[in-house]
């Protein structure tokens, strides 16, 4: 699994994204996290998910919020939500 990066990492790291990297990317697919940066979010919550029983995912500026809501139909498609 990716090392995420600790804010203060993050804040001063080189990485820049452009349009396409922040508004119209997905979870996994051609145009995702998992091709792009070899790390998917589903994946990740899945883990938490087992982990810990619960998970949250805040997307904050994140343009049209494609892989949470790619992540969110799958979810609802397996049925694993909360009742």
């Amino acid at each position: 699994m990716m090392e995420l990066l600790r804010e203060n990492e993050l804040i001063w790291s080189p990485v820049v994204a452009n349009n396409r990297m922040n508004r119209k990317r997905t979870a996994s697919g051609v145009n995702s996290y998992e091709k792009e940066l070899n790390f998917n979010p589903g994946i990740y919550i899945d883990k938490r998910l087992e982990e810990q029983g619960y998970a949250k995912w805040l997307d904050l500026c994140c343009g049209e919020g494609n892989a949470l809501l790619q992540y969110a139909n799958e979810v609802a498609g397996a049925k694993l939500y909360a009742r």
